[in-house]
């Protein structure tokens, strides 16, 4: 990817930059950003950073004095940019110089994971919950399919969290299926996206396990 020695293999010790971007792309409405990206700030840990479309001061308040969030810094983009945050990062000077002289000091960024850490982890099957006629997405929940439908589901994402490894992905990444059912045949599996970021419910599933 042309990072030469910026770059290097498995995961450091060092303070993360947590981007939560949940923008849309938009197609036929007006563009807008969604008050939900500082929920991935609940995975951070003390002296992790976040960058944030618009700071919410009274929420960030809230992070720090009831869930204890402490020693967590945010940044904003700049205001009314709807460019993706990751761009912002990595193309503004005043973020380049904060964040620039962190990776240095850590020993450059990590992102691309060593085959020997091992194979991709599944962390768990979910069933969506939609809602009205247009299907709006209202949440998820462990999956109740046949075991037999979920052994299949579960052989074939793994074959592909394998692709993602071998091109050097490292990170969350959510795929979503469709069943198709015929009555006389077993329910065919179509793949139809694969999200390579934190979710609506990979975000509250580590969330919750850290707090038990």
């Amino acid at each position: 990817m042309g990072f030469g020695n910026y770059v290097r293999q498995g995961t450091g010790s060092g303070s993360k930059l947590l981007i939560g971007d949940l923008s849309e792309i938009a197609l036929s409405a007006r563009a807008y950003v969604p008050a939900s990206e500082y929920r991935i700030a609940l995975l951070s840990r003390p002296g992790d950073r976040m960058l944030v479309h618009n700071r919410n001061r009274a929420f960030e308040a809230y992070l720090t004095g009831y869930l204890g969030l402490s020693d967590v810094t945010f940044h904003q983009c700049d205001t009314g940019n709807l460019v993706p945050v990751t761009k912002q990062a990595w193309a503004t000077p005043r973020h380049v110089d904060v964040f620039a002289p962190i990776a240095r000091q850590h020993e450059g960024l990590t992102l691309l994971p060593l085959p020997s850490e091992g194979p991709p982890q599944p962390d768990g099957l979910f069933e969506q919950r939609v809602r009205t006629s247009m299907a709006t997405f209202a949440g998820a929940a462990p999956s109740s399919l046949p075991d037999t439908v979920r052994t299949r589901i579960g052989s074939q994402d793994l074959r592909i969290a394998r692709v993602l490894q071998r091109l050097g992905y490292y990170g969350r990444c959510s795929l979503d299926a469709v069943l198709c059912q015929n009555a006389s045949e077993p329910p065919t599996i179509h793949w139809i996206g694969c999200n390579g970021r934190w979710g609506g419910v990979s975000i509250a599933l580590t969330a919750a396990r850290q707090l038990t």
